[in-house]
């Protein structure tokens, strides 16, 4: 294996044969399968909750609050957002 961490074409298939052979194929699909679904989940929930704040965000400046009433929604907004990641 090469000292940065990634697999060679040939480590890869070196490997997926030794996980084929020991009659675990099944269960490396199954974990692959989960753990895409699981990035899956994340991006969405993170494209979801961003989508949420632009919608508040909009809803600030579009109201009938003053200049320095609508900074400060929206500092307050994006310091709730920052410490949630």
């Amino acid at each position: 294996m090469n000292t940065q961490g990634n697999m060679t074409d040939g480590e890869y298939r070196k490997a997926i044969a030794e996980i084929v052979a020991s009659g675990r194929g099944y269960d490396a699909l199954s974990d692959i399968l989960n753990e895409v679904r699981w990035k899956n989940n994340m991006f969405h929930k993170m494209y979801d909750e961003q989508r949420a704040c632009m919608t508040a965000i909009h809803k600030i400046c579009n109201s009938m609050q003053t200049a320095s009433q609508k900074i400060k929604g929206i500092r307050e907004l994006s310091e709730t957002e920052r410490s949630e990641w």
